[in-house]
């Protein structure tokens, strides 16, 4: 570490002299040094060189200088003023060669720099090679898993696009469902992904699901078999990590009326109670019910609480006027229907 620090002070050095035509000499009595570790550029361009962690602390940089003084036996004041004038261009911004709009081809650590042997940015590529520019021009199906991704991440790092960051984030879950999956948390141990860029990510995968079961489950649709809710509430339903329980509402000749989600987590008689199951039924002027919950599991195999349950609320409909049609367990790629296997 300390040779390539003298090899860079050695370079920044030659530079500020020869750009800037400034005295790099031990300063005069009576100079004062500004603080130098507060300075945001000055710290952006030890990260960039991989000196210092981004968004290093004071005393991180501190030590970062002493060891630069050590290395390059030149005090420490002189140090500063050379990595200062080198990122602030001397106060004049168009003078400065690595500063927040860094002038890498002129910038002698190019090829020792992470920051300058990056790949070009989106904006940086041909407008015929950017996924935004590609979607709007020939349309979604020309954008792979790993464009779309980009597209909504929005902005990559030093060492990768967001592109890139798309395609390792598929790379590690395999595939766009499995990446839909993920809660927030998970996401961001995906090196590149914080928690805006997760949060992106998520919202997209939930519009995505609520317009399936839009879709699915319009407003006037006629069912005639549990394949058909089965088919409709398959996609929305499989990838739940926690059991659901819905409440799917129908008028006397079986159009939809509205689908109510009940509750969230292991179905109990306390988490599904007849008065929370049939007071939206009632509300809506329901004549039958058709109960939905899903299995995370993948297993469709109604539970002993499954099947009390669904005889609990079959009695309570009897006696309130609304007739249950069905309760259909779904789960991967398969459903248990109690009416079709006559345990209803």
């Amino acid at each position: 570490m300390p040779l390539e620090l003298a090899k860079v002070y050695e370079l920044v050095s030659e530079k500020v002299s020869s750009t800037l035509g400034a005295d790099v000499s031990l300063p005069g009595e009576g100079y004062v040094s500004e603080p130098f570790v507060s300075h945001a550029d000055v710290r952006r361009f030890l990260a960039r060189l991989g000196a210092v962690e981004r968004g290093a602390g004071t005393a991180q940089v501190g030590r970062t200088l002493d060891s630069l003084a050590l290395a390059t036996n030149t005090p420490r004041p002189v140090v500063e003023r050379v990595l200062g004038l080198f990122c602030s261009g001397d106060g004049s911004p168009d003078r400065a060669i690595c500063s927040k709009d860094p002038k890498c081809n002129r910038c002698p650590l190019r090829e020792h720099c992470k920051f300058g042997a990056r790949k070009p940015s989106i904006k940086q590529l041909p407008e015929d090679e950017r996924p935004r520019e590609r979607l709007i021009r020939g349309g979604e199906d020309i954008v792979s898993n790993a464009e779309l991704l980009g597209i909504l991440i929005g902005g990559g790092t030093i060492e990768e696009t967001a592109v890139d960051l798309g395609r390792r984030l598929l790379q590690e879950y395999g595939t766009l469902r499995e990446l839909g999956t993920k809660t927030i948390a998970e996401m961001c141990r995906v090196r590149g992904i914080g928690p805006a860029r997760a949060a992106q990510l998520k919202a997209a995968f939930e519009i995505a699901k609520r317009l399936m079961a839009e879709g699915a489950l319009d407003h006037g649709r006629q069912f005639c078999s549990s394949r058909a809710i089965f088919e409709s509430c398959h996609s929305e339903m499989r990838d739940r990590r926690k059991e659901v329980f819905k409440a799917m509402l129908f008028d006397s000749k079986n159009h939809l009326i509205k689908t109510v989600q009940i509750s969230e987590g292991s179905l109990t008689s306390s988490l599904v109670h007849p008065r929370e199951v049939y007071s939206p039924a009632i509300r809506e002027s329901a004549s039958a019910v058709v109960f939905v919950h899903n299995h995370p599991s993948g297993d469709p195999t109604p539970s002993k609480e499954d099947i009390r349950l669904t005889a609990r609320l079959k009695e309570v409909g009897e006696m309130v006027g609304i007739r249950v049609l069905d309760h259909i367990v779904i789960g991967e790629g398969r459903y248990y229907s109690f009416v079709d296997e006559g345990t209803l």
